[in-house]
């Protein structure tokens, strides 16, 4: 099973996401948010089919916005995406869409690190072959989106993607 990841700010407020079955062939992505000082809540956040739903991680910005981040197939079958969802300190999870939905490259290990004021940074590994693999990352601004995807590595092998940022960037 998935263990599962958490987040949390210097203010208290936390997120905890992990993957669940909950019947065969269905999985789930749900996420437990605390709020200080008004408590807890379960919310699903994504589902899938199959088994397909990779494992997700989150981050919590310092007022409390929280991002997850999780592979999932995308719109071409057999290819997986970088899918998110995100919540404000004051509200409920929003719709889980791709971060890019450019369906030629097979996505994985995503990442995220949160900025401050809503900012977030990602990260994730692409590769279009068995030789190829580039590490990639997007920004996303709330009011604005996603940024266009850049590259942070030359060709060739990539390793894993990770990414880390604090209030000031």
């Amino acid at each position: 099973g998935d263990p599962g990841r958490a987040a949390k700010n210097a203010s208290g407020f936390s997120v905890f996401v992990a993957r669940s079955q909950v019947s065969a062939g269905k999985d789930i992505q749900w996420a437990s948010s605390y709020t200080p000082p008004s408590g807890s809540s379960n919310t699903v956040i994504s589902e899938g089919d199959g088994g397909d739903l990779g494992a997700a991680v989150a981050a919590v910005d310092d007022v409390g916005n929280a991002l997850a981040v999780w592979t999932q197939p995308g719109a071409d079958a057999g290819l997986f995406e970088v899918y998110w969802n995100w919540k404000t300190a004051d509200g409920g999870w929003a719709t889980p869409q791709p971060i890019q939905t450019v369906p030629i490259y097979n996505r994985k290990e995503p990442f995220v690190a949160a900025r401050g004021g809503g900012v977030f940074h990602v990260t994730w590994t692409e590769s279009y072959d068995a030789m190829t693999a580039e590490v990639r990352s997007a920004t996303f601004r709330p009011g604005i989106g996603w940024s266009d995807a850049g590259k942070l590595n030359g060709s060739g092998g990539a390793g894993w993607s990770r990414v880390g940022a604090d209030v000031n960037g």
